[in-house]
């Protein structure tokens, strides 16, 4: 008798199959030095750590747990989530169609103290929606820590949104923490619902 004849038989014990994994793609992308890979670092090693340059592309994988709450009770659901961190320097430019390629979600990355990483975002939108055009983009404010009041070059959250106002947009600092836990639990929701 297979597993799944026990399952159905009322007469024998019950076997509980559990579902499949999930598995879904998010990628990340920006110009070069905005802080793509510090920032899925500091995600997946809770460290800070200084980094070269990507070349090509990173991956890495981990489990996402969300806890929903429906009918009063709460339910954990889980999905195998495949990072993949994109080179920004123009040379990889070519590559991109290989690695955002079925992305669930794409991470579009610029530095908030680097003006020029943000008027990049646009054409990035566009090499997304070009590949992916499914893919949930979520605009991705890098440096947080570096931002001081006194600076004349600040990119501020009321731009971004008056700017993009369809996508969502978080800001982080992959050196202190700050907002990245947020962004991947926002991550790891969307996935699931």
């Amino acid at each position: 008798m297979s597993c799944c004849d026990a399952a159905r038989s009322s007469s024998q014990s019950t076997v509980t199959l559990s579902p499949p994994k999930l598995t879904r793609k998010v990628s990340l992308v920006g110009d070069s030095s905005v802080g793509k890979t510090s920032l899925l670092n500091r995600y997946l090693s809770k460290d800070f750590i200084n980094v070269q340059a990507t070349v090509g592309a990173a991956f890495a994988q981990k489990r996402l747990v969300y806890t929903f709450q429906k009918d009063g009770h709460y339910e954990d659901r889980e999905v195998q989530c495949q990072f993949w961190d994109t080179a920004g320097q123009e040379k990889y430019h070519s590559l991109a169609p290989m690695y955002l390629r079925k992305s669930d979600i794409c991470l579009v990355a610029f530095s908030l103290v680097d003006v020029t990483t943000f008027e990049h975002v646009s054409s990035w939108i566009q090499t997304v929606n070009d590949i992916c055009p499914d893919a949930m983009i979520i605009l991705v404010g890098c440096k947080a820590d570096l931002l001081k009041p006194d600076r004349n070059v600040t990119i501020d959250s009321a731009f971004v949104n008056a700017k993009y106002p369809r996508h969502e947009y978080m800001t982080t600092s992959a050196k202190t923490g700050m907002g990245v836990d947020e962004l991947f639990n926002t991550i790891s929701y969307k996935l699931l619902i």
